[in-house]
């Protein structure tokens, strides 16, 4: 079963209505933000940055794939397989799937090192790992503001 936690307006703002239930599939984190300010201030949800389903784990020394590594804004690193075929919004998915459990920040964005700067790679979703030249590296998630 779920578990739906919500939380009554206080008597000075606007009567409790249904839409301000959440949804299924959002962003818990800019929900309960979104209840901390007044009816007037309010804004809708922000929907998740990303929905695109995370596609399985390729086995252990699968061909044409590729360990990736993660460092979270907190500082804690993981890493997981990844296809070469799979296109980077697969990065994008996993790290969305990380957002209750390790604390990953509700908007983010992923970047890789390029020698002396980074890039992101929110500008290249559709294009795959092996057009990306991914190989066994680290990537840094960061909180965008």
């Amino acid at each position: 079963t779920d578990l739906v936690v919500a939380a009554l307006p206080d008597s000075s703002s606007e009567k409790f209505r249904m839409d301000m239930l959440p949804p299924l599939a959002f962003d818990f984190m800019g929900w309960v933000e979104s209840l901390g300010r007044t009816a007037r201030q309010a804004a809708p949800p922000t929907p998740p940055q990303f929905s695109v389903v995370l596609e399985p784990e390729p086995e252990i020394g699968a061909p044409d794939s590729v360990v990736l590594a993660f460092r979270l804004p907190n500082n804690q690193r993981l890493q997981r397989r990844f296809a070469l075929t799979s296109a980077v919004s697969q990065l994008f998915a996993f790290v969305q799937s990380l957002q209750v459990a390790h604390k990953v920040p509700t908007r983010f964005d992923i970047v890789r090192n390029a020698g002396n700067s980074t890039v992101s790679l929110s500008g290249a979703l559709d294009r795959s790992l092996a057009e990306m030249e991914m190989s066994r590296e680290l990537l840094f998630v960061t909180e965008v503001d």
